[in-house]
């Protein structure tokens, strides 16, 4: 049953290495002919009102293959934007101090506030990279138990961001 590997697909995910050994994400399973059709109607949605031209036939692509699923796995990084990893590494686009990240957001003693969920784009930022490149280990362990289960999967960007829009992995901003 595919509901079963989602679940063995969320534990890989959970049980992924993380920076500085410790977790940050968050993972959700929509299964049913009911939820699969707001996420493919969100994702249509996003593809005429809300993305670039150019993104907009992959979204609607996407849309008609969630419509086609079985079920679709949610997997999110709730730390990439509300906690840095303060290694000084620069990848966030700024300086090598995480001085970019910091001086974009509000934030008190060096603690963000994560209550303003307000965008102007489709992901709040700055984020840190290298909490953000944990959720490519987790979406990388989650896929190869989906491909070692025979379950042909994906990872797709227009699917995460109609997901948390309809409030699946509701505290990450990437999902």
């Amino acid at each position: 049953n595919v509901l079963i590997v989602a679940k063995l697909m969320v534990n890989a995910a959970l049980t992924a290495p993380f920076t500085g050994g410790v977790p940050g994400h968050e993972a959700e399973i929509a299964y049913g002919q009911k939820e699969l059709e707001l996420i493919a109607r969100e994702m249509e949605r996003l593809a005429h009102k809300e993305v670039p031209e150019r993104l907009k036939k992959p979204f609607l692509y996407e849309a008609v293959m969630v419509r086609e699923s079985d079920v679709v796995v949610f997997l999110g990084n709730k730390r990439a934007h509300e906690t840095p990893m303060d290694v000084g590494c620069g990848l966030c686009g700024g300086e090598p101090n995480c001085s970019f990240v910091y001086e974009r957001l509000n934030h008190f003693n060096g603690i963000i506030d994560a209550t303003d969920r307000s965008r102007e784009t489709a992901i709040k930022g700055p984020v840190c990279v290298v909490r953000a490149h944990d959720l490519g280990y987790a979406i990388g362990s989650a896929l190869w138990v989906a491909a070692d289960c025979f379950v042909d999967s994906k990872a797709c960007y227009s699917v995460g961001l109609a997901g948390r829009n309809l409030g699946f992995c509701m505290n990450s901003e990437i999902v």
